[in-house]
């Protein structure tokens, strides 16, 4: 009994799997070159060691930023905060530094190798974070400088903020 295998031999075999390799070769570089074209986004740098830039948000007047926590060094005022989902800014919590060293914050309970909950990055002095301190079936939150944990300051959820 003959195999028909037989008939092809091993140098049409490697141009076989050649072509077919250079097939899928073109196919995938015209994908990337065309993605490239299509999409023409550019990632952002990111040096080492940075944390990465904060959203920018459009600086609205001081009556929209209220209530406000403003960080002077020493402690956190107020040291409690009711967010009850009114006014122009929801929600939404302002840390103002106004110290003259960066502040990282976190969420308690402090841990030296890293907080628990989102890094919310360093605020730089004079600068502000904006954010959303919600959690689901979170009704409050502490945070602290993570510098010096005694300085807290208490994020109250009322109803209409809680997820």
């Amino acid at each position: 009994m003959r195999n028909k295998m037989g008939d092809i031999s091993i140098k049409q075999l490697f141009k076989f799997f050649a072509v077919i390799t250079a097939i899928i070769a073109l196919f995938v570089a015209g994908a990337y070159l065309f993605l490239r074209w299509a999409v023409n986004v550019e990632a952002p740098e990111e040096k080492p060691g940075e944390a990465p830039p904060q959203t920018q948000i459009r600086e609205p007047n001081e009556s929209e930023l209220t209530p406000q926590v403003i960080y002077d060094g020493q402690v956190f005022r107020p040291a409690r905060v009711l967010r009850d989902g009114s006014g122009s800014i929801g929600c939404l919590v302002v840390l103002v530094n106004r110290s003259i060293v960066p502040l990282r914050i976190g969420l308690n309970p402090h841990n030296p190798g890293g907080d628990p909950g989102p890094n919310y990055g360093t605020i730089a002095p004079g600068d502000k974070l904006i954010f959303d301190p919600r959690f689901v079936g979170i009704t409050g939150l502490r945070f602290h400088n993570h510098a010096n944990p005694q300085q807290e300051f208490f994020i109250e959820l009322g109803p209409k903020c809680q997820l």
